[in-house]
């Protein structure tokens, strides 16, 4: 008897495994965290032969307060970035500030500077210390510039030791998020979300041997997000 209720429980087990992921999920979560990830568009003036050239460049950006701040990456916005303009999913452009950055974390802290007629839509701030290897994820943002982008993956490792420039020239070791969702440059700075809709990552840089999407991409974690928010709000000087 024993016998036969191991094997009925491992093929209940099988079964239970076995149903398939309903992908519409991934629709699902994107419509509900999309208006929160924004584009960072960035034009700088450089001397190309001797002339002024434009330059556009940028990256992505999560809203996390429904007054306007967003979370992007430091190598995104810094302290001496002049020129910037925050982009809505619906391609509202809007003006925006710099409110502060982390020493040694690649985290900057913007502010939209008027808030568009009927508000803003802010990402939901999830626990990243709750996340496990296979959990699927979703990433969304703006790689070379496509706003509004979202690709799929699962997480691939969850506590990767990967150095991290900081503002002292030297680099601080990090433990990061690794995932396989396509991630490319102008992704920095956006949403890596669960689910739930949840925001979990930051993704700040890609391993490539060709610069675009390798499947290895890495993300700050949120609660290391929560942390910085909290001290550049409180006018702290670290992290």
């Amino acid at each position: 008897m024993t016998h036969k209720n191991n094997w009925l429980s491992l093929g209940l087990t099988i079964s239970l495994y076995a149903q398939p992921l309903d992908t519409k999920i991934f629709g699902e979560v994107f419509k509900k965290t999309r208006d929160a990830v924004v584009t960072i568009r960035i034009s700088t003036t450089a001397l190309v032969n001797g002339q002024p050239k434009t330059v556009e460049g940028g990256g992505s950006g999560s809203i996390v307060s429904l007054d306007g701040l967003v979370v992007t990456n430091k190598h995104v916005v810094d302290d001496t970035t002049r020129n910037f303009k925050v982009v809505l999913s619906d391609g509202k452009e809007l003006a925006a500030s710099f409110v502060g950055m982390a020493p040694d974390t690649d985290l900057s802290l913007i502010k939209i500077s008027t808030l568009p007629v009927g508000g803003l839509k802010h990402i939901v701030l999830g626990d990243s210390d709750k996340v496990e290897e296979g959990d699927w994820v979703l990433a969304i943002g703006s790689p070379f510039g496509l706003g509004g982008t979202l690709t799929v993956g699962i997480i691939s490792a969850k506590e990767r030791p990967i150095p991290l420039p900081s503002d002292s020239g030297q680099t601080q070791p990090h433990t990061l998020i690794q995932t396989d969702a396509a991630i490319n440059p102008g992704n920095s700075g956006g949403a890596l979300v669960n689910l739930n809709g949840e925001l979990i990552g930051v993704p700040t840089m890609i391993l490539s041997r060709t610069g675009a999407s390798a499947g290895i991409g890495f993300a700050i974690p949120v609660n290391v997000v929560k942390r910085v928010l909290q001290d550049i709000t409180n006018k702290k000087t670290t992290v």
